[in-house]
């Protein structure tokens, strides 16, 4: 079994931003999903052989114009694998404003 933690914003004291830092720590190993809102949506999945690894934010970095490297997880040998999915589009449906069932494509 795993036991299972959320951070929000971990380390960041606005709500001005979306992260959220879900672990799942077994007794072996640790399982880190990080979703955020910050530029497009994104899901990050991480793997870890360790069950102390823990998710570490420069959120200076992540939210200056070149983010790459804010977001890693301590001790880096411990990861195993990592994923990312970015949601480049999203559709909006509502059945309630658009009675039709017709999709409605943002502009």
């Amino acid at each position: 079994s795993r036991k299972v933690s959320m951070e929000y914003n971990p380390g960041w004291n606005s709500s001005s931003v979306n992260l959220l830092h879900v672990r799942a720590l077994g007794p072996e190993d640790s399982l880190h999903y990080i979703w955020s809102s910050i530029g497009a949506p994104s899901v990050l999945l991480v793997a870890t052989s360790s069950p102390s690894s823990a998710l570490r934010v420069n959120w200076t970095q992540l939210l200056s114009p070149n983010p790459a490297g804010a977001v890693w997880i301590e001790p880096p040998d411990s990861v195993v694998y990592a994923t990312a999915v970015v949601f480049t589009k999203l559709f909006e449906f509502s059945q309630a404003r658009n009675p039709s069932g017709e999709l409605f494509y943002p502009a």
